[in-house]
């Protein structure tokens, strides 16, 4: 048969350089009054560290779930032991970004105990939530399009948005890397080589879905 191969893209999850940029409020007409269209207080407080921490726990959470999907519906052993393995790694990235996120919060407010809340601003965008909302409908959408899928064409487009996404996001922590210091910059190393790791084996497992059904036998074995 044919291999027909779907790629949802990733882009959306991985884009963490925009978040610091910077809006021209609307020009409105003259007498008219502005409109108000972020209801949350944007907190323009927060360090760059910070906002990167987040936006990394976004991308890994969003992948734990992903995997966590694909572990429940996939019929390949070799296709969930995939999705485990992604689970598993991510699932750690998560557990360290909590307690960097921990430790940067508590430096922050050691170094400036005064820190007030910032008042909103009607033309402000809130990046990390904008980030948030992106990944929860990146999930969803992946998740859409793979209930669409089964057997042998599951496994093919799982694997194919695997592969995109941790291409993405080597480009993206390659970035990101250059931008941060200290422990973020050790961890963002640390889970390139992972992510690098996780890029090969899908890279591999997808060579193995082949017209002889590879994939599928692989699980009598």
């Amino acid at each position: 048969m044919k291999i027909k191969i779907t790629v949802v893209t990733m882009a959306t999850l991985l884009t963490v350089g925009s978040l610091h940029a910077q809006q021209d409020p609307p020009v409105e007409p003259k007498g008219s009054t502005p409109q108000v269209t972020q209801s949350l207080p944007v907190d323009h407080a927060l360090t760059k560290e910070q906002v990167f921490t987040r936006c990394l726990l976004i991308t890994n959470q969003e992948e734990v779930s992903i995997a966590k999907f694909a572990k429940e519906k996939s019929t390949s052993e070799v296709v969930k032991a995939l999705a485990t393995t992604l689970e598993k790694s991510h699932q750690e990235g998560i557990t360290e970004l909590k307690a960097l996120a921990a430790k940067v919060a508590a430096n922050k407010k050691a170094t400036d105990p005064t820190l007030q809340v910032p008042k909103r601003d009607a033309y402000a965008v809130d990046f990390l939530q904008m980030h948030q909302e992106m990944s929860d409908q990146c999930l969803k959408d992946s998740k859409e399009a793979l209930s669409k899928k089964e057997g042998a064409e599951f496994d093919e487009c799982f694997i194919a948005m695997q592969i995109a996404k941790h291409g993405m996001m080597h480009s993206s922590l390659t970035v990101l890397q250059r931008h941060t210091t200290g422990e973020l910059q050790g961890f963002i190393k640390a889970s390139l080589a992972k992510n690098d790791e996780h890029m090969k084996a899908a890279s591999g497992l997808m060579e193995q879905v082949t017209d002889k059904g590879v994939v599928r036998t692989a699980k009598a074995k």
